[in-house]
């Protein structure tokens, strides 16, 4: 009302037509229009200090004047509006700030849901960060921080690997270029902008992608890109310090369900977090499916081995190389070689003979790499699904098979996640 008709107009008359509720409401928790007020600027106040306070788990990174500019930017929309009301209720209202409004109806402020988000993996610590942006009080539940999770495995690239290209998933995919593409212009984040090619092999083969990557270019041997591409170390760590900054607190724990299913889940993580919340976003990746019954989910072996970088700045994927999935990803400090795709295979133990043709293949790509020495090597299971999971059934929230898409569709998919809990 402030912005659209300037403050000569803001009437409790005007306040409560706005909000589509009697005027007669507002009486019944406020002496008057003064103190409903009052009321809301201390609520937005306070909101606003809970966000700033993120500030100092920032020092060390980025600049003073980034990090400003990003924390103002992430402080939610919803401290600045009146909030939608998260959950009906009737009664003396006191919420955490010690605001007390009388007897009766609906209340009219609100600090927003409690959600608690098992997974802290790439998916579940941004799912848990756009929820925070939006307003709501979030939780991180999970049996592993992610740097132990299979997103810390992942070459991590741009790119739409072992997923349906439906519409959403394309747009989602769109969205995560966008925000990648931006968080690699600050320090720190881990994230840089990379050029490569996509080889292709395949007449036919489905290149919707490319609609979500400005300036790609058509090639005889495939399609020449410019993609992020996330130091995972450095990445995790960053959107882990992220979303602590924002409010969200962590409990590692493993959500053990009586049964499969939403009431159960629910239940069970009531009692780990002593209150039932109102809503929980499922994102354990390959975990998620033992949560709620669902037999569709299956695990991907991936395998990589991690060479000294001799200075190489671009990378190549092969998906249809014949002897195998291929890919050759470098960064800051090493080269990430892969791989295999090897659907159904729980086997998390580095397989020497499958290390010894992953370079044979990455070696007859880029000569460069032979004789680098091994810095690392890796097995993740991908967390797969004949259909990525992104729903709502009362208040359980999916968010899970992404295959090898993780870092792909994070942001765009966390921003399906909040739309779903505002709907």
């Amino acid at each position: 009302m402030i912005v659209t008709a300037g403050p000569g107009h803001l009437t409790s008359r005007a306040v409560t037509q706005q909000a589509g509720v009697a005027t007669g409401l507002l009486f019944k928790h406020f002496r008057n229009f003064d103190d409903f007020l009052i009321g809301y600027a201390v609520d937005r106040t306070f909101q606003l200090t809970t966000t700033l306070t993120g500030l100092p788990a920032l020092v060390g990174t980025g600049t003073v004047a980034t990090n400003l500019s990003d924390m103002i930017h992430t402080t939610p929309m919803i401290t600045l509006h009146t909030h939608p009301p998260a959950r009906r209720q009737t009664g003396t209202h006191r919420d955490p700030r010690g605001l007390t409004s009388s007897s009766g109806g609906d209340c009219l402020l609100s600090t927003g849901m409690s959600v608690v988000v098992i997974g802290a993996g790439v998916i579940g610590l941004t799912v848990a960060h756009e929820l925070a942006v939006a307003g709501h009080r979030v939780r991180v539940v999970a049996d592993r921080d992610a740097a132990h999770s299979v997103s810390a495995v992942a070459a991590a690239i741009w790119f739409p690997h072992a997923v349906t290209l439906e519409s959403d998933v394309l747009e989602s995919g769109r969205v995560g270029y966008e925000r990648l593409a931006r968080l690699a212009e600050t320090a720190g984040t881990g994230v840089v902008m990379r050029p490569g090619l996509v080889r292709v092999r395949r007449a036919g083969a489905d290149l919707s992608w490319t609609d979500a990557v400005p300036g790609y270019e058509r090639v005889a041997d495939g399609v020449r890109c410019r993609v992020p591409v996330a130091d995972t170390s450095h990445y995790l760590a960053w959107l882990t310090a992220r979303v602590a900054a924002l409010g969200v607190e962590f409990t590692v724990a493993t959500v053990r369900p009586a049964e499969p299913g939403p009431d159960a889940l629910v239940e069970a993580v009531a009692r780990i977090g002593g209150e039932e919340p109102d809503t929980v976003v499922v994102a354990a990746g390959l975990g998620s499916g033992a949560l709620l019954g669902d037999g569709e989910t299956y695990p991907i072996r991936g395998q990589v081995v991690r060479l000294a970088n001799p200075g190489l700045t671009e990378w190549i994927t092969d998906e249809d190389n014949p002897g195998g999935l291929t890919y050759v990803v470098p960064r800051s400090g090493d080269v990430v070689c892969g791989g295999t795709g090897q659907a159904g295979d729980w086997n998390e133990t580095v397989d020497p003979g499958a290390e010894e043709a992953i370079l044979r293949r990455v070696y007859a790509l880029v000569p460069e790499l032979r004789g680098q020495p091994v810095l690392s090597r890796a097995v993740g299971l991908r967390p797969a699904r004949t259909r990525r999971s992104l729903e709502r059934t009362g208040r359980v929230v999916t968010c899970y098979g992404h295959g090898g898409s993780g870092f792909t569709l994070s942001w765009g998919d966390a921003a399906r996640v909040a739309d779903l809990l505002a709907a």
